[in-house]
């Protein structure tokens, strides 16, 4: 079978797609392509875009959650001040590695 397409953008729902976009734009280094002020999207080199949306009454993500959710992997060159410093405004769970 021959692709379709290709992944590149992922989005979260959040109830303040601009404080979660001010947070992954400090600790990625993206800059906004995209603002509605309910979606905002930060992209760096490459294709991959990430996206914020607003979703009224979104509730914190619990982890680890029976519930099926997703996660955003990060690589860091130090791994212990990335899990020190890293929280996510909006409670998304995510996983921090060294590459």
């Amino acid at each position: 079978m021959s692709p379709i397409g290709q992944v590149d953008a992922i989005t979260l729902d959040c109830p303040d797609p601009q404080s979660l976009a001010t947070f992954y734009r400090a600790v990625t280094g993206w800059g906004t392509v995209f603002d509605t002020h309910e979606y905002v999207y930060l992209a760096g080199e490459g294709s991959l875009q990430v996206g914020f949306q607003r979703v009224e009454g979104q509730e914190q993500p619990a982890w680890p959650s029976p519930a099926a959710q997703a996660h955003l992997g990060l690589s860091a060159p130090d791994l212990d001040r990335a899990e020190a410093q890293l929280l996510d405004p909006a409670g998304h769970p995510f996983y921090v590695y060294v590459r």
